[in-house]
């Protein structure tokens, strides 16, 4: 097994694991993870936000506006 597959398992498994309880608070896991680097560095410009959390720019427009 590569090394590749090992870390897409383990974050798959992480993914699962956070999607109930989010979802009990109305919260997707890609807000998650806007909301966690927007609490890391406030401010940040979208582009590079969207770079942070692995979406691009039209993607993360959808995000927020859910938001």
């Amino acid at each position: 097994m590569h090394l590749a597959d090992l870390i897409a398992g383990v974050n798959r498994k992480i993914e699962q694991a956070l999607e109930g309880p989010l979802k009990a608070h109305g919260v997707s896991l890609e807000q998650y993870r806007v909301f966690k680097a927007l609490a890391a560095r406030s401010g940040i410009p979208m582009g590079d936000l969207a770079a942070q959390v692995f979406v691009d720019s039209p993607t993360l427009t959808k995000i927020i506006d859910k938001m």
